[in-house]
């Protein structure tokens, strides 16, 4: 993925748009809702630093994830202390997921 790589986009549910590098395939970002909440791979906002050394000082500490959203629609199960949420994170509608209980 470069800066001058043109994007295309493809809307994967009613509330998700995602968009990729036209080049490569390589995912870039996503719309979450309304466009008001952006979703980038940690791996493009460190990209040269991940090129020559992972663990190089000032890497990806601040933006460590939080929670998972969606979670009962995921591909893969995450082992990790984070909160996980059914859909949504917002404040008010955020609703945790318990299990594959029904």
């Amino acid at each position: 993925v470069s800066a001058s790589s043109p994007l295309w986009s493809i809307q994967t549910s009613k509330q998700v748009t995602r968009y990729r590098c036209q080049d490569c395939g390589s995912p870039v970002y996503a719309t979450l809702g309304r466009s008001s909440c952006w979703a980038v791979p940690r791996t493009i906002l460190f990209q040269d630093d991940n090129k020559n050394n992972k663990e190089k000082e000032g890497d990806d500490k601040d933006y460590n994830p939080t929670h998972h959203m969606h979670y009962s629609s995921r591909i893969i199960d995450v082992s990790d202390n984070l909160p996980k949420y059914v859909g949504t994170s917002h404040p008010g509608r955020g609703v945790l997921w318990n299990g594959d209980a029904t």
